[in-house]
């Protein structure tokens, strides 16, 4: 490779030759260096999508840092030539990798030159094609540790690397600038969110409303994210609840030197999505009753048997590839099999052990979903790339059927229909059956605190006799719109039971904050309701109106009652019953009657003592 480098450098500089130290400099490149690979893995499936290339060895080179390597290649003016002994490095060593053929290369690209690296895809094709690996394969990272070059420098290269087949990815997004005109303008695939908002954010409100913002724009521009640096459970599932894609870090797999220790399929992963109970069983149930059972075909067929099963089963135009585990790879589809057969000797040729193809050799990406995916999000995952023919369905990360664009769309309207028969008609919020499985997800989530507050309306039938039924519920509409208004974030839910009866639930806030939270809701309710009441009304502060015993008398300003429920993190799995709540919320209710409109009892992690023993004084709140 060095002295090939080294003669296409003498023809095309001619007395202009690599000085003596940058041979030597190039040469311990190739001699030195090294690459550990850590991958990205889909956060619904655990499956690997891909594996970034990361240099290792610069100490080697007597140098502080890697950033040093790709300085002293641009000072030493081997840009062209360092990058392709790097390619050639990374890809050798990527092809050791078991299952890499159903998974993507991430290569770091040298920043200070890009235009130089544009030029040299043709080469890069070459030394994959040496390697039996498709171009497409593989996504260069452009890093904002390092100041691109000018925007049009930086916009022809990123044509020629899309000319080229490669794909894009904006790496270590949030510590340099942001080029967001970047995304918009030259269709990047990947963007790369740096650890400075992953780690710990579960903890870090500000981090969330943040990152939900950009979560939104990025899923417009069709833009798939990942989470890097991701150290904990914690973090893992509130990146998949904020609405990333794909993950990345040490909580899945520290980077590795040891093709050996990376795996087509991290258990970690999956792990923490069964412990994330927030997803519900009727989705899983309409995905399973909907979804094609395709027969599948194991990657390792010959194409004689491959062809065989597409003329015994002509009613499917597509099957699922899968590995030896029953793992999706991706789709192979009758159209690329059909220019073969209309070509003379073509299913001869293609089926030769000796020149033709191999099946992995005709394997199409195509999303892949779990089963338990909300479907709102695998039609999302769908949407990021709709030329494909529809979305792998997995239970496991196990193959488990084919869901069409057809079928997806279906889906989705069904939900739809079912979410819309649980909505109020009048504050359009989920109703009962939302409510309970919350409720039913919150004590299945041990691991994460969650707070939870039965709201109702105090002196609402008085009112409602008084100024009439349209009049209470514009009241109730202006109360729906304060919790709209006050709990916002991925981690709030607003639900409205009936009537003047409503549910508040945040995930990861302290109990004493959400406290604080429904103090705010009430309060803002307060004021905000006497412009419903007449002058004398509020001159006098009551109305006088019927109570439900029929007798006559004063009732004072609508006001809102709350009974606080928390539950701590750690609790023992199944300690705490949904019965035990509710019994709880009801007493709470009766409590806050006495006070003033606000009582609250948070569980403790082992709750078994605290109903045995009886409600305390001190758990309830004025």
């Amino acid at each position: 490779m060095l002295e090939k480098l080294y003669r296409r450098r003498q023809a095309d500089c001619g007395p202009a030759l690599m000085s003596p130290d940058a041979r030597s400099f190039l040469s311990a490149i190739d001699r030195e260096l090294s690459y550990a690979f850590q991958p990205i893995v889909h956060l619904e499936t655990g499956l690997t999508h891909g594996h970034e290339a990361l240099v290792r060895g610069h100490e080697r080179l007597g140098l502080k840092s890697i950033h040093d390597i790709f300085r002293l290649i641009d000072q030493h003016d081997i840009v062209a030539e360092a990058e392709l002994v790097l390619m050639q490095k990374s890809v050798r060593t990527f092809m050791r990798i078991e299952g890499h053929e159903a998974t993507r290369l991430f290569f770091n690209l040298n920043p200070y030159r890009l235009s130089t690296v544009a030029s040299l895809v043709p080469e890069m094709g070459q030394i994959l094609e040496a390697h039996k690996m498709d171009i497409s394969r593989v996504s260069f990272e452009l890093s904002e540790f390092a100041d691109l070059p000018p925007e049009e420098e930086t916009a022809e290269a990123i044509n020629g690397f899309r000319e080229g087949g490669l794909r894009i990815a904006l790496d270590d997004f949030g510590q340099g600038y942001s080029r967001l005109k970047l995304l918009h303008e030259h269709a990047v695939d990947y963007v790369k969110f740096d650890r400075f908002f992953t780690n710990d954010v579960t903890r870090d409100p500000k981090r969330r409303l943040f990152l939900t913002s950009m979560i939104d724009m990025l899923k417009a521009l069709g833009i798939t994210m990942v989470a890097e640096g991701i150290e904990t459970e914690d973090d893992l599932r509130t990146c998949r609840d904020l609405g990333f894609d794909m993950a990345q870090g040490y909580f899945i797999q520290r980077p590795t030197t040891e093709t050996d220790a990376l795996s087509r399929h991290y258990e970690v992963v999956v792990g923490a999505r069964h412990r994330d109970r927030r997803r519900r069983t009727n989705n899983d149930r309409m995905l399973r009753d909907m979804v094609d059972v395709v027969p599948e075909i194991e990657i390792t067929a010959d194409m004689d048997s491959v062809f065989d099963r597409f003329r015994k089963s002509r009613a499917h135009s597509i099957f699922p590839v899968v590995d030896e585990l029953s793992r999706p790879m991706g789709i192979i589809r009758d159209a690329d099999l059909k220019r073969y057969v209309f070509s003379p000797f073509g299913k001869d040729l293609i089926a030769n052990k000796t020149y033709g193809k191999r099946l992995v050799d005709l394997v199409r990406e195509i999303p892949v979903a779990d089963v338990k995916t909300p479907i709102d999000k695998v039609l999302q995952i769908y949407s990021a790339d709709p030329s494909q023919n529809g979305v792998l369905i997995v239970d496991d990360a196990k193959y488990l059927g084919f869901l069409s664009a057809t079928d997806l769309l279906k889906a989705l309207n069904d939900q739809n229909v079912a979410v819309a028969r649980d909505q109020n008609p009048l504050t359009k919020l989920p109703g009962n059956t939302s409510v309970f499985e919350t409720v039913s997800d919150a004590l299945d989530d041990v691991g994460s605190d969650w707070a939870m507050a039965y709201l109702d309306l105090d002196q609402f039938k008085p009112f409602n006799d008084t100024y009439g039924f349209r009049n209470g519920d514009r009241v109730i509409l202006m109360f729906a719109d304060i919790l709209r208004q006050v709990m916002t974030g991925t981690d709030a839910f607003i639900g409205h039971i009936g009537g003047d009866d409503f549910f508040v639930s945040r995930k990861n806030q302290d109990f004493e904050g959400f406290v604080e939270t429904i103090g705010e809701i009430r309060t803002r309710f307060a004021e905000d309701v006497v412009s419903f009441y007449d002058e004398e009304a509020r001159r006098s502060g009551y109305i006088m109106a019927e109570g439900r015993d029929g007798v006559r008398r004063a009732f004072g300003m609508l006001t809102a009652r709350a009974g606080v429920v928390g539950l701590e993190a750690g609790r023992t799995p199944g300690a705490t019953n949904i019965d035990q709540v509710t019994s709880e919320f009801a007493r709470l209710k009766d409590e806050s009657k006495r006070l003033r409109g606000l009582a609250t009892k948070q569980f403790p992690k082992d709750p078994a003592s605290l109903f045995s023993e009886g409600p305390k004084p001190e758990n309830i709140k004025n």
